[in-house]
């Protein structure tokens, strides 16, 4: 079994990217899609690495850069394992030897959700349950029914057959481009295993996010969120609205004087 890592970089120096260090320690091929919109110096340093480096020119949305990611690895053994990564997830190495013996445990699964735990407090937060278009954790991943099975994209690995047939939704930009590809597996009837993996998230969040930024955020967010919602059901599309007028509501209730010019 052959692995293929692929790292979407963001606004980052790969020298700087947990993920990358990692995957250069593991073996494993990489792949990184840069969508940096600041001025980096990734493509030297991925040459130098001996990695494959794809330009996306700016921000694509993080479906473009898969699928630039996927069209780029259209040639790999049907045997191969494609893992997607954000650019700060640490990727201990038990985490391919846990994914090498999942896919040994389950030869028919198309995808592969790793146990995915929050660097902050150790809560698991990936895989999660979905129920329509609501997304909610779960205490025990492995009793999740395969109908409310969903994940997030880091650590995600998908078999190469499959990864050449079902590519990304590029209507979505950012949010929900997870759980979206996810639901489109299950609803071609490709099975999905779940397997324990040492991998942890981190998060750059802020207390002190002023309103500007909350409401920038925002706007991408009820894009892609629409979007998903769309394809389901009428209480779906109702949930949506609602739980997009409750967010901007929260973020109306914003001092205004907690905007500080960010961006």
């Amino acid at each position: 079994m052959k692995i293929e890592a692929v790292i979407v970089v963001y606004n980052r120096d790969l020298e700087n990217s947990p993920s990358y260090s990692s995957l250069l320690l593991s073996g494993v091929g990489i792949t990184v899609c840069d969508n940096s919109i600041s001025v980096t110096r990734n493509e030297e340093k991925a040459k130098s690495d001996g990695v494959r480096y794809l330009d996306m020119n700016g921000n694509a949305g993080l479906p473009r850069a898969y699928n630039r990611a996927f069209d780029s690895l259209s040639d790999v053994s049907d045997d191969t394992l494609i893992c997607l990564f954000d650019d700060d997830t640490e990727i201990p190495s038990g985490y391919f030897s846990a994914l090498a013996d999942a896919a040994e445990k389950n030869p028919e699964a198309a995808a592969f959700l790793p146990v995915v735990r929050e660097a902050d407090n150790g809560l698991i937060m990936s895989p999660c349950r979905i129920k329509g278009c609501r997304v909610s954790r779960a205490d025990d991943p492995f009793a999740v029914s395969a109908n409310e099975l969903t994940g997030i994209n880091s650590g995600l690995a998908i078999r190469s057959a499959t990864a050449r047939k079902f590519k990304y939704n590029e209507k979505l930009f950012l949010d929900y481009a997870d759980h979206d590809y996810i639901r489109r597996l299950k609803n071609s009837g490709a099975q999905l295993a779940v397997f324990d993996s040492p991998l942890i998230q981190h998060f750059s969040r802020s207390g002190n996010v002023s309103r500007k930024s909350a409401e920038k955020r925002f706007n991408l967010f009820k894009k892609d969120f629409t979007v998903f919602c769309s394809e389901g059901s009428l209480a779906d599309r109702i949930y949506c609205k609602l739980y997009l007028l409750r967010r901007k509501a929260q973020i109306a209730r914003m001092p205004a004087d907690n905007d500080h010019g960010e961006e």
